[in-house]
């Protein structure tokens, strides 16, 4: 990300108000996405289940 879009997510992040729904760009910015998958995402390996909770073909679990 440039610096400016940094910039721009950390504003965002800045002008969250506890009690309230986030603004409107947290849900639906293209650049809020890209930022969650480059700062979340694809930082490392993020355990969410094992292969034995699934154990059959269309089965899922939540989290």
């Amino acid at each position: 990300m440039t610096p400016h879009e940094n910039q721009v997510i950390n504003a965002l992040i800045a002008s969250r108000q506890p009690g309230f729904s986030m603004p409107s760009e947290f849900y639906n910015d293209p650049l809020v996405y890209r930022a969650d998958v480059e700062r979340i995402w694809q930082r490392g390996w993020l355990f969410v289940g094992h292969t034995c909770q699934i154990p059959n073909p269309g089965d899922y679990f939540t989290f």
